[in-house]
C-alpha cells in the first residue's frame, strides 16, 4: 500500500550552504552560509549533509549561527540550548565517511545560517558537504 498523506505544502527547503567540495590543502578554511528568513514559519529542521571524508587529518566543524537581522557581522553561534540535539560534532575521516546530521531549531531569531571551517589533508584530503533548513508549519503555501 502507498502512502496517502503529503507534507509538501507545509514545508519549505532551502539551502544555506549548496553543496561545495573543498580540495586538499586547506587550514581552517571558513565557509558561512546564507542566511535564512524563518518569519514565515514555526518550525525549522536543521540538517548537515556531508561525505569524501576519506582521509587522515581532514576535519569538517560546523555550527548553527543565529540573528535578529541578516547582516554578517551580526550574527552569532546558536547556543546548545536552542538546539533539540545539542551542538554539532565534529566530524572527522573514517574510510570515506558520509552521513546526513539532523537538528531542530528552538530558538527565536529571525534568521539562521550554517557556518563550516573546513581543514583537509595536505596533499589527499577533501571534504564535500551542505547544509539545509526545513521550515516547516508555514504561515501559508508553497
Amino acid at each position: 500500500m502507498g502512502l496517502r498523506q503529503t507534507d509538501y505544502h507545509s514545508l519549505d527547503i532551502k539551502q544555506s550552504v549548496v553543496p561545495v567540495t573543498k580540495a586538499a590543502g586547506l587550514t581552517a578554511d571558513v565557509v558561512k552560509g546564507t542566511g535564512i528568513d524563518l518569519s514565515d514559519c514555526q518550525a525549522a529542521t536543521l540538517e548537515v549533509n556531508y561525505g569524501d571524508l576519506a582521509t587522515l587529518n581532514t576535519t569538517v566543524d560546523m555550527v548553527w549561527q543565529e540573528s535578529d537581522t541578516d547582516v554578517d557581522g551580526n550574527y552569532t553561534d546558536v547556543a546548545a540550548a536552542d538546539l533539540l540535539n545539542g551542538l554539532f560534532t565534529q566530524v572527522v575521516p573514517a574510510g570515506g565517511a558520509s552521513g546526513i546530521v539532523k537538528n531542530a531549531y528552538l530558538g527565536a531569531k529571525r534568521y539562521i545560517r550554517a557556518k563550516f571551517t573546513v581543514t583537509t589533508a595536505a596533499s589527499t584530503g577533501a571534504a564535500t558537504y551542505a547544509a539545509n533548513v526545513i521550515k516547516g508549519h508555514l504561515r501559508y503555501s508553497v
